[in-house]
């Protein structure tokens, strides 16, 4: 994916360009991140129904002393993908928005 990242404090859009995997698993969707290649994911969870028309990890992603929770939902014709980072010094909502 390409994008443009949009900090919450009114900074400057920065242009960023991700790879990811998604494949659908039993119960949901797996996703992983393949910035090292297609052959060295780095599994960033597993994405099942949340009780609330969307999917949710089943289990934070772990980074360092960071979890990582996402939720996707289907908002019309567009796919948003929120991430709810907390950590010793983190406290972030990322959005990716799929059109």
């Amino acid at each position: 994916e390409r994008g443009t990242w949009r900090p919450g404090d009114g900074g400057d859009p920065v242009a960023y360009r991700a790879a990811y995997r998604w494949t659908r698993v039993e119960g949901g969707l797996r996703l992983a991140h393949i910035r090292r290649g297609p052959d060295h994911p780095v599994e960033l969870g597993v994405l099942a129904p949340d009780g609330d028309g969307g999917l949710a990890t089943v289990r934070p992603h772990l980074c360092g002393e960071d979890r990582y929770d996402a939720r996707l939902v289907v908002d019309g014709p567009m796919l948003r993908l929120e991430w709810r980072v907390r950590g010793p010094s983190k406290d972030q909502r990322l959005v990716h928005e799929y059109r």
